[in-house]
Protein backbone atom coordinates (compact mmCIF):
# COMPACT_ATOMS: atom_id res chain seq x y z
CA UNK A 1 0.00 0.00 0.00
CA UNK A 2 1.28 3.42 -0.96
CA UNK A 3 2.18 5.62 2.01
CA UNK A 4 0.36 8.94 2.26
CA UNK A 5 2.49 12.09 2.32
CA UNK A 6 2.86 13.47 5.82
CA UNK A 7 1.31 16.76 4.72
CA UNK A 8 -1.94 14.95 3.89
CA UNK A 9 -2.26 13.21 7.26
CA UNK A 10 -1.17 16.26 9.30
CA UNK A 11 -4.74 17.63 9.66
CA UNK A 12 -5.88 14.29 11.08
CA UNK A 13 -3.02 14.27 13.57
CA UNK A 14 -3.88 17.80 14.67
CA UNK A 15 -7.56 16.91 15.11
CA UNK A 16 -6.61 13.90 17.24
CA UNK A 17 -4.33 16.05 19.40
CA UNK A 18 -7.06 18.65 19.88
CA UNK A 19 -9.52 15.92 20.85
CA UNK A 20 -7.02 14.50 23.37
CA UNK A 21 -6.45 17.93 24.84
CA UNK A 22 -10.21 18.46 25.18
CA UNK A 23 -10.75 15.13 26.92
CA UNK A 24 -7.83 15.66 29.29
CA UNK A 25 -9.05 19.16 30.07
CA UNK A 26 -12.42 17.79 31.07
CA UNK A 27 -10.72 15.36 33.46
CA UNK A 28 -8.80 18.10 35.32
CA UNK A 29 -11.84 19.49 37.12
CA UNK A 30 -12.27 18.95 40.85
CA UNK A 31 -14.16 15.76 41.62
CA UNK A 32 -16.43 15.56 44.67
CA UNK A 33 -17.15 12.16 46.21
CA UNK A 34 -19.79 11.69 48.91
CA UNK A 35 -20.62 8.05 49.50
CA UNK A 36 -20.26 5.19 51.96
CA UNK A 37 -19.36 7.48 54.84
CA UNK A 38 -16.42 9.05 53.01
CA UNK A 39 -16.46 12.60 51.69
CA UNK A 40 -13.63 14.22 49.81
CA UNK A 41 -12.74 16.34 46.83
CA UNK A 42 -9.95 15.40 44.42
CA UNK A 43 -8.34 18.57 43.13
CA UNK A 44 -6.05 18.28 40.08
CA UNK A 45 -2.37 19.20 40.38
CA UNK A 46 -0.75 20.90 37.40
CA UNK A 47 2.95 20.20 37.06
CA UNK A 48 4.22 22.31 34.14
CA UNK A 49 4.86 26.05 34.15
CA UNK A 50 3.63 26.05 30.54
CA UNK A 51 -0.12 25.81 30.92
CA UNK A 52 -0.85 23.92 27.68
CA UNK A 53 1.55 21.10 28.58
CA UNK A 54 -0.45 20.26 31.68
CA UNK A 55 -3.04 18.59 29.49
CA UNK A 56 -0.46 15.99 28.43
CA UNK A 57 0.46 15.01 31.97
CA UNK A 58 -1.18 12.07 33.65
CA UNK A 59 -3.78 13.49 36.04
CA UNK A 60 -2.59 13.81 39.62
CA UNK A 61 -4.81 14.89 42.48
CA UNK A 62 -4.60 16.21 45.99
CA UNK A 63 -7.37 14.56 48.02
CA UNK A 64 -8.99 16.85 50.59
CA UNK A 65 -11.33 15.15 53.07
CA UNK A 66 -14.27 16.73 54.86
CA UNK A 67 -16.73 15.34 57.39
CA UNK A 68 -19.85 13.90 55.80
CA UNK A 69 -23.25 15.37 56.73
CA UNK A 70 -21.66 18.32 58.60
CA UNK A 71 -21.63 22.03 57.81
CA UNK A 72 -20.21 25.02 59.70
CA UNK A 73 -22.25 28.23 60.00
CA UNK A 74 -20.66 31.52 61.01
CA UNK A 75 -23.40 33.40 62.92
CA UNK A 76 -21.70 36.78 62.34
CA UNK A 77 -22.57 36.83 58.63
CA UNK A 78 -25.47 38.78 57.20
CA UNK A 79 -28.24 36.30 56.50
CA UNK A 80 -27.29 33.71 59.16
CA UNK A 81 -30.97 33.27 60.05
CA UNK A 82 -31.75 32.51 56.39
CA UNK A 83 -29.21 29.69 56.49
CA UNK A 84 -30.66 28.37 59.75
CA UNK A 85 -34.13 28.15 58.22
CA UNK A 86 -32.72 26.49 55.10
CA UNK A 87 -30.71 23.94 57.07
CA UNK A 88 -33.63 23.18 59.38
CA UNK A 89 -35.87 22.57 56.36
CA UNK A 90 -33.26 20.13 55.02
CA UNK A 91 -33.32 18.11 58.26
CA UNK A 92 -30.05 19.52 59.69
CA UNK A 93 -29.76 20.16 63.43
CA UNK A 94 -27.24 22.29 65.38
CA UNK A 95 -25.06 19.94 67.44
CA UNK A 96 -22.09 22.00 68.64
CA UNK A 97 -20.92 25.57 69.06
CA UNK A 98 -17.68 27.35 69.91
CA UNK A 99 -17.27 28.42 73.51
CA UNK A 100 -16.65 31.91 74.88
CA UNK A 101 -17.37 34.93 72.66
CA UNK A 102 -17.57 33.47 69.16
CA UNK A 103 -20.44 31.07 68.56
CA UNK A 104 -19.64 29.21 65.37
CA UNK A 105 -22.30 26.55 64.82
CA UNK A 106 -21.82 22.97 63.67
CA UNK A 107 -24.90 21.56 61.91
CA UNK A 108 -25.38 17.84 61.23
CA UNK A 109 -27.82 16.08 58.94
CA UNK A 110 -30.24 14.09 61.09
CA UNK A 111 -31.90 12.10 58.33
CA UNK A 112 -30.90 8.70 56.99
CA UNK A 113 -28.20 8.17 54.43
CA UNK A 114 -25.88 10.82 53.07
CA UNK A 115 -26.82 14.31 51.93
CA UNK A 116 -25.32 16.30 49.03
CA UNK A 117 -23.31 18.93 50.94
CA UNK A 118 -21.82 20.44 47.80
CA UNK A 119 -25.30 21.12 46.43
CA UNK A 120 -26.34 22.89 49.63
CA UNK A 121 -23.26 25.11 49.86
CA UNK A 122 -23.48 26.04 46.15
CA UNK A 123 -27.15 27.00 46.47
CA UNK A 124 -27.48 29.65 49.21
CA UNK A 125 -30.89 31.06 50.21
CA UNK A 126 -31.92 34.24 48.36
CA UNK A 127 -30.71 37.47 49.95
CA UNK A 128 -30.33 41.03 48.61
CA UNK A 129 -26.72 41.19 49.80
CA UNK A 130 -25.79 37.61 49.00
CA UNK A 131 -25.25 34.96 51.66
CA UNK A 132 -21.98 33.17 52.28
CA UNK A 133 -20.50 31.88 55.50
CA UNK A 134 -21.39 28.19 55.18
CA UNK A 135 -18.43 25.82 55.01
CA UNK A 136 -17.58 22.14 54.78
CA UNK A 137 -16.07 20.82 58.00
CA UNK A 138 -12.71 19.95 56.45
CA UNK A 139 -10.39 17.36 57.98
CA UNK A 140 -7.05 19.04 58.76
CA UNK A 141 -4.07 16.72 58.33
CA UNK A 142 -1.34 17.18 60.95
CA UNK A 143 1.12 14.74 59.42
CA UNK A 144 4.49 16.35 58.57
CA UNK A 145 5.84 16.64 55.03
CA UNK A 146 8.07 13.61 55.62
CA UNK A 147 8.02 10.88 58.26
CA UNK A 148 9.53 11.70 61.63
CA UNK A 149 12.72 10.11 62.92
CA UNK A 150 13.22 9.15 66.53
CA UNK A 151 16.31 10.86 67.94
CA UNK A 152 15.86 10.02 71.63
CA UNK A 153 19.15 9.58 73.42
CA UNK A 154 21.17 10.24 70.27
CA UNK A 155 23.45 13.09 69.25
CA UNK A 156 22.46 13.39 65.61
CA UNK A 157 21.15 16.94 65.93
CA UNK A 158 22.81 19.70 63.91
CA UNK A 159 25.94 20.80 65.72
CA UNK A 160 26.25 24.51 66.52
CA UNK A 161 29.52 26.42 66.74
CA UNK A 162 28.99 28.00 70.15
CA UNK A 163 31.78 30.51 69.52
CA UNK A 164 29.60 32.15 66.87
CA UNK A 165 26.46 32.41 69.00
CA UNK A 166 25.52 36.00 69.69
CA UNK A 167 24.48 36.39 73.32
CA UNK A 168 22.40 39.51 73.77
CA UNK A 169 22.84 41.18 77.12
CA UNK A 170 19.72 41.27 79.28
CA UNK A 171 20.69 44.74 80.53
CA UNK A 172 20.78 46.07 76.97
CA UNK A 173 17.72 44.18 75.76
CA UNK A 174 14.58 45.24 77.54
CA UNK A 175 11.74 42.82 76.88
CA UNK A 176 8.07 42.42 77.66
CA UNK A 177 6.12 39.15 77.93
CA UNK A 178 4.38 38.06 74.73
CA UNK A 179 1.49 35.62 74.61
CA UNK A 180 1.84 33.05 71.80
CA UNK A 181 -1.04 30.75 70.83
CA UNK A 182 -0.26 27.37 69.23
CA UNK A 183 -3.50 26.02 67.70
CA UNK A 184 -2.55 22.39 67.17
CA UNK A 185 -2.59 18.94 68.83
CA UNK A 186 -1.59 20.22 72.28
CA UNK A 187 1.64 19.98 74.30
CA UNK A 188 3.41 17.17 76.13
CA UNK A 189 4.00 18.86 79.48
CA UNK A 190 7.21 16.96 80.13
CA UNK A 191 8.69 18.76 77.15
CA UNK A 192 8.08 22.10 78.82
CA UNK A 193 10.30 20.93 81.66
CA UNK A 194 12.97 20.06 79.13
CA UNK A 195 12.67 23.48 77.56
CA UNK A 196 13.18 25.09 80.94
CA UNK A 197 16.15 22.77 81.57
CA UNK A 198 17.96 24.21 78.56
CA UNK A 199 17.40 27.72 79.85
CA UNK A 200 14.64 28.97 77.61
CA UNK A 201 12.30 31.13 79.66
CA UNK A 202 8.73 29.88 79.24
CA UNK A 203 6.42 31.67 81.62
CA UNK A 204 3.21 30.09 82.93
CA UNK A 205 0.39 31.19 80.66
CA UNK A 206 -2.11 33.59 82.20
CA UNK A 207 -5.51 32.41 81.01
CA UNK A 208 -8.98 33.77 81.51
CA UNK A 209 -11.51 31.06 82.30
CA UNK A 210 -14.84 30.88 80.47
CA UNK A 211 -17.71 28.41 80.35
CA UNK A 212 -17.41 25.46 79.88
CA UNK A 213 -13.72 25.91 80.71
CA UNK A 214 -14.52 25.99 84.43
CA UNK A 215 -11.02 26.98 85.47
CA UNK A 216 -8.03 28.16 83.45
CA UNK A 217 -5.71 25.31 82.57
CA UNK A 218 -1.97 25.84 83.00
CA UNK A 219 -1.00 25.05 79.42
CA UNK A 220 -4.01 26.23 77.43
CA UNK A 221 -7.38 24.78 76.39
CA UNK A 222 -8.61 21.40 75.21
CA UNK A 223 -11.37 22.08 72.69
CA UNK A 224 -12.72 18.51 72.85
CA UNK A 225 -12.37 17.98 76.63
CA UNK A 226 -12.80 21.44 78.21
CA UNK A 227 -12.04 20.35 81.77
CA UNK A 228 -8.71 18.73 80.82
CA UNK A 229 -5.26 20.08 80.01
CA UNK A 230 -4.36 20.12 76.27
CA UNK A 231 -2.08 17.09 76.55
CA UNK A 232 -0.57 16.09 73.21
CA UNK A 233 -1.14 12.49 72.09
CA UNK A 234 -0.07 13.15 68.52
CA UNK A 235 3.37 14.79 68.74
CA UNK A 236 2.82 17.47 66.10
CA UNK A 237 1.90 20.22 68.57
CA UNK A 238 4.78 19.37 70.91
CA UNK A 239 7.25 19.51 68.03
CA UNK A 240 5.88 22.90 66.94
CA UNK A 241 6.06 24.21 70.52
CA UNK A 242 9.70 23.17 70.81
CA UNK A 243 10.68 25.08 67.66
CA UNK A 244 8.74 28.20 68.63
CA UNK A 245 10.20 27.93 72.14
CA UNK A 246 13.76 27.93 70.85
CA UNK A 247 15.05 24.38 71.14
CA UNK A 248 18.57 24.72 69.67
CA UNK A 249 19.51 28.39 69.22
CA UNK A 250 18.36 29.47 65.78
CA UNK A 251 20.30 31.78 63.46
CA UNK A 252 23.31 31.83 65.82
CA UNK A 253 21.45 33.74 68.49
CA UNK A 254 20.91 32.92 72.16
CA UNK A 255 18.47 35.05 74.12
CA UNK A 256 15.71 34.28 76.58
CA UNK A 257 12.57 35.98 75.35
CA UNK A 258 9.74 35.92 77.93
CA UNK A 259 7.19 34.05 75.80
CA UNK A 260 3.96 32.76 77.31
CA UNK A 261 2.72 29.71 75.44
CA UNK A 262 -0.97 28.98 75.19
CA UNK A 263 -1.99 25.74 73.46
CA UNK A 264 -5.36 25.25 71.78
CA UNK A 265 -5.81 21.51 71.26
CA UNK A 266 -8.33 20.64 68.53
CA UNK A 267 -7.43 17.00 67.79
CA UNK A 268 -9.02 13.92 69.34
CA UNK A 269 -6.66 11.56 71.16
CA UNK A 270 -3.72 10.39 69.08
CA UNK A 271 -5.47 11.24 65.81
CA UNK A 272 -3.25 12.67 63.06
CA UNK A 273 -5.99 15.11 62.10
CA UNK A 274 -8.62 17.44 63.49
CA UNK A 275 -11.71 19.24 62.22
CA UNK A 276 -11.81 22.74 60.76
CA UNK A 277 -14.68 23.55 63.13
CA UNK A 278 -12.68 22.88 66.28
CA UNK A 279 -9.57 24.53 64.81
CA UNK A 280 -11.39 27.77 64.08
CA UNK A 281 -12.98 27.62 67.54
CA UNK A 282 -9.41 27.48 68.86
CA UNK A 283 -8.42 30.49 66.75
CA UNK A 284 -11.26 32.59 68.15
CA UNK A 285 -10.49 31.39 71.67
CA UNK A 286 -6.88 32.55 71.16
CA UNK A 287 -8.20 36.01 70.29
CA UNK A 288 -10.45 35.95 73.34
CA UNK A 289 -7.43 35.10 75.51
CA UNK A 290 -5.47 38.11 74.17
CA UNK A 291 -2.90 36.21 72.10
CA UNK A 292 -0.45 38.54 70.36
CA UNK A 293 0.94 35.96 67.91
CA UNK A 294 -0.94 32.88 66.62
CA UNK A 295 0.77 29.89 64.99
CA UNK A 296 -1.21 27.90 62.37
CA UNK A 297 0.77 24.84 61.21
CA UNK A 298 -2.14 23.43 59.19
CA UNK A 299 -4.57 24.29 56.40
CA UNK A 300 -6.18 22.82 53.30
CA UNK A 301 -5.63 23.22 49.53
CA UNK A 302 -8.20 24.77 47.20
CA UNK A 303 -7.77 24.63 43.43
CA UNK A 304 -11.39 25.45 42.65
CA UNK A 305 -10.88 29.09 41.55
CA UNK A 306 -14.01 29.80 43.61
CA UNK A 307 -14.52 32.52 46.23
CA UNK A 308 -12.35 32.63 49.34
CA UNK A 309 -13.87 30.94 52.42
CA UNK A 310 -15.80 33.43 54.55
CA UNK A 311 -15.21 31.32 57.67
CA UNK A 312 -11.45 31.97 57.74
CA UNK A 313 -11.74 35.46 56.25
CA UNK A 314 -13.98 36.52 59.14
CA UNK A 315 -11.44 35.20 61.65
CA UNK A 316 -8.62 37.12 59.96
CA UNK A 317 -10.75 40.28 60.00
CA UNK A 318 -11.13 39.82 63.77
CA UNK A 319 -7.39 39.13 64.19
CA UNK A 320 -6.50 42.28 62.26
CA UNK A 321 -8.92 44.35 64.32
CA UNK A 322 -7.22 43.04 67.48
CA UNK A 323 -3.70 43.71 66.08
CA UNK A 324 -2.70 40.02 66.20
CA UNK A 325 0.12 38.59 64.08
CA UNK A 326 -1.01 35.34 62.42
CA UNK A 327 1.66 32.99 61.01
CA UNK A 328 0.37 30.23 58.69
CA UNK A 329 1.98 27.25 56.94
CA UNK A 330 1.66 26.97 53.15
CA UNK A 331 1.26 23.18 53.14
CA UNK A 332 3.14 20.13 51.86
CA UNK A 333 1.39 19.27 48.57
CA UNK A 334 4.21 20.40 46.21
CA UNK A 335 1.74 22.87 44.69
CA UNK A 336 2.58 26.11 42.95
CA UNK A 337 0.50 28.86 44.53
CA UNK A 338 1.60 31.53 42.05
CA UNK A 339 -1.64 31.41 40.08
CA UNK A 340 -5.18 30.60 41.14
CA UNK A 341 -4.21 27.68 43.42
CA UNK A 342 -4.72 28.45 47.10
CA UNK A 343 -3.92 26.92 50.47
CA UNK A 344 -6.13 28.32 53.22
CA UNK A 345 -5.60 30.28 55.39
CA UNK A 346 -2.02 31.04 54.23
CA UNK A 347 -3.22 32.22 50.81
CA UNK A 348 -4.98 35.17 52.42
CA UNK A 349 -1.53 36.74 53.03
CA UNK A 350 -1.72 39.22 50.10
CA UNK A 351 -4.94 40.61 51.55
CA UNK A 352 -3.91 40.90 55.22
CA UNK A 353 -0.91 42.86 56.44
CA UNK A 354 -1.00 40.94 59.75
CA UNK A 355 -0.82 37.47 58.11
CA UNK A 356 2.54 35.84 57.27
CA UNK A 357 2.54 32.83 54.92
CA UNK A 358 5.49 30.45 55.30
CA UNK A 359 7.11 28.00 52.87
CA UNK A 360 9.90 25.55 53.74
CA UNK A 361 13.56 25.47 52.70
CA UNK A 362 16.46 23.24 53.67
CA UNK A 363 19.52 24.42 55.63
CA UNK A 364 21.04 25.73 52.39
CA UNK A 365 18.02 27.90 51.71
CA UNK A 366 16.80 25.75 48.80
CA UNK A 367 13.11 24.96 48.40
CA UNK A 368 12.06 21.79 50.23
CA UNK A 369 10.73 19.29 47.65
CA UNK A 370 7.42 18.83 49.50
CA UNK A 371 6.66 22.50 50.14
CA UNK A 372 3.87 24.41 48.46
CA UNK A 373 5.52 27.42 46.88
CA UNK A 374 5.12 30.88 45.39
CA UNK A 375 7.66 33.24 43.89
CA UNK A 376 5.23 36.14 44.06
CA UNK A 377 6.33 37.91 47.22
CA UNK A 378 2.88 38.71 48.55
CA UNK A 379 1.69 35.10 48.22
CA UNK A 380 4.64 33.56 50.08
CA UNK A 381 5.73 36.12 52.64
CA UNK A 382 8.88 34.27 53.64
CA UNK A 383 10.40 30.78 53.73
CA UNK A 384 12.12 29.23 56.76
CA UNK A 385 13.99 26.05 57.66
CA UNK A 386 11.64 23.09 57.45
CA UNK A 387 13.79 20.02 56.64
CA UNK A 388 14.98 17.60 59.35
CA UNK A 389 14.13 19.97 62.17
CA UNK A 390 14.95 18.69 65.65
CA UNK A 391 12.51 19.28 68.50
CA UNK A 392 10.59 17.55 71.28
CA UNK A 393 8.08 14.79 70.66
CA UNK A 394 5.96 12.31 72.62
CA UNK A 395 6.01 10.59 75.01
CA UNK A 396 7.55 12.91 77.59
CA UNK A 397 11.24 13.45 77.01
CA UNK A 398 11.35 11.99 73.49
CA UNK A 399 13.01 13.97 70.72
CA UNK A 400 12.64 13.68 66.97
CA UNK A 401 13.33 15.36 63.66
CA UNK A 402 10.47 16.22 61.31
CA UNK A 403 10.10 18.01 58.02
CA UNK A 404 7.29 20.20 56.76
CA UNK A 405 6.00 23.73 56.46
CA UNK A 406 4.54 22.96 59.90
CA UNK A 407 8.13 23.08 61.19
CA UNK A 408 9.10 26.20 59.21
CA UNK A 409 6.14 28.19 60.53
CA UNK A 410 7.06 28.24 64.26
CA UNK A 411 10.50 29.63 63.38
CA UNK A 412 8.71 32.68 61.99
CA UNK A 413 6.29 32.67 64.92
CA UNK A 414 9.24 32.89 67.31
CA UNK A 415 10.72 35.80 65.35
CA UNK A 416 7.39 37.65 65.35
CA UNK A 417 7.03 37.08 69.09
CA UNK A 418 10.61 38.25 69.70
CA UNK A 419 9.91 41.49 67.82
CA UNK A 420 6.83 42.15 69.94
CA UNK A 421 8.81 41.36 73.08
CA UNK A 422 11.63 43.76 72.22
CA UNK A 423 9.40 46.51 70.85
CA UNK A 424 5.80 46.19 72.11
CA UNK A 425 4.81 49.41 70.34
CA UNK A 426 5.12 47.85 66.86
CA UNK A 427 1.80 46.97 65.23
CA UNK A 428 1.13 43.65 63.50
CA UNK A 429 1.66 45.09 60.01
CA UNK A 430 5.00 46.58 61.13
CA UNK A 431 6.10 43.18 62.47
CA UNK A 432 5.37 41.58 59.09
CA UNK A 433 7.13 44.37 57.20
CA UNK A 434 10.22 44.08 59.42
CA UNK A 435 10.48 40.31 58.90
CA UNK A 436 10.31 40.83 55.13
CA UNK A 437 12.81 43.70 55.15
CA UNK A 438 15.41 41.76 57.17
CA UNK A 439 15.02 38.44 55.32
CA UNK A 440 17.66 37.09 52.93
CA UNK A 441 17.24 36.56 49.17
CA UNK A 442 16.53 32.94 48.28
CA UNK A 443 19.42 30.96 46.79
CA UNK A 444 17.54 29.59 43.78
CA UNK A 445 14.82 32.05 42.86
CA UNK A 446 12.62 35.02 43.61
CA UNK A 447 11.77 34.44 47.27
CA UNK A 448 12.86 35.52 50.76
CA UNK A 449 14.28 33.41 53.62
CA UNK A 450 13.83 34.29 57.31
CA UNK A 451 16.83 35.89 59.04
CA UNK A 452 16.01 35.73 62.75
CA UNK A 453 19.23 37.35 63.97
CA UNK A 454 19.11 40.32 61.61
CA UNK A 455 15.45 40.88 62.40
CA UNK A 456 15.73 41.12 66.17
CA UNK A 457 19.32 42.23 66.77
CA UNK A 458 18.77 45.88 65.90
CA UNK A 459 15.75 46.02 68.24
CA UNK A 460 17.95 45.25 71.24
CA UNK A 461 18.67 48.56 72.96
Amino acid sequence: MKKQPFIRILPKVLWMLLLAVFLLQCSTESKYVEKEGKCYVDVPVKKSKWEFLNYFHKSQYVRVFYNCNELILDPTITGADLWRHRLDSLNFKPTDTCDCKNKLELWKYSGSGQVDLKGIVKDPPPSPGGVGGLSFNYVLDLNPGTSWKDRSGKTEFPQIDTSKIVKLDKILCKTEPVKVAIVDSGIETGSLSLLNAINWALLPTKLNGCTPFIAPMVFGFNLLMPTSEPIDQNGHGTHVNGIAGGFTPHENMDYKFPLEFMNMKFTDGNSKSGSLFKAVCGLYLALDQKAQVINISWGYPDLSKGPAPDLLKNFLDAAKKNDVVVVAAMGNDTLSLNGSNRFWPASFAPDYDNLISVGAVDKMGVRAPFSNWATTGDKMTVAAHGVDIASFFIPSGKMATQSGTSMATPYVTRTAAAIRSLNPSLKADQVKALIIAKSNPGSTGNYRVLNHLATVKDLCH
